[in-house]
């Protein structure tokens, strides 16, 4: 086996991987790195997947409902799934955020609801709606649902943020 190195000109060949290459040095991090990885494994703090070292103590969630406010399958209505859905919203209460000089968590349901109407007007307004002929439920809503830690348990609060007319 042996090393390469990048170079501007291309790939240039090092040399064989040899026990001297291990006892001079060259190589004594490399090994005793990935000897390190082998026997930690997959244990905290060392997991390969660090999104799931640790979670936030709040979260949220947005989702839509007919106008007697049962929840409404968002890919079949709007062609976006739920998650997108969401990130269309963040990006709407992010110029709210900004506009106010506040943070999420400190706005009102009274504050989020121009950018709650904003992404409820660019559904209607988009392309799918118009290839679908705008077959929203009236009344459409849009809710988001907080989640936090509270004790040993969760608290789930949701809140209307806007609707059609």
């Amino acid at each position: 086996m042996s090393l390469t190195t990048s170079t501007a000109l291309g790939l240039r060949r090092v040399g064989p991987v040899t026990l001297a290459a291990l006892r001079n040095g060259r190589c004594t991090l490399l090994l005793l790195l990935t000897l390190l990885c082998l026997a930690v494994r997959e244990e905290f703090p060392f997991s390969h997947f660090p999104m799931y070292s640790s979670f936030a103590k709040t979260t949220y969630y947005v989702y839509l409902a007919d106008g007697t406010g049962k929840p409404l399958a968002t890919l079949p209505l709007t062609g976006m799934t739920t998650p997108t859905l969401k990130k269309v919203y963040q990006t709407e209460l992010q110029k709210e955020i900004r506009r106010l000089r506040s943070s999420r968590s400190k706005l009102t349901v009274d504050q989020k609801r121009p950018a709650g109407e904003r992404v409820l007007a660019s559904l209607h307004d988009s392309l799918w709606a118009q290839q679908q002929g705008n077959s929203f439920p009236p009344g459409l809503q849009l809710y988001e649902v907080n989640i936090a830690l509270a004790g040993n348990g969760f608290e789930k609060r949701t809140d209307l943020i806007a609707e059609t007319r």
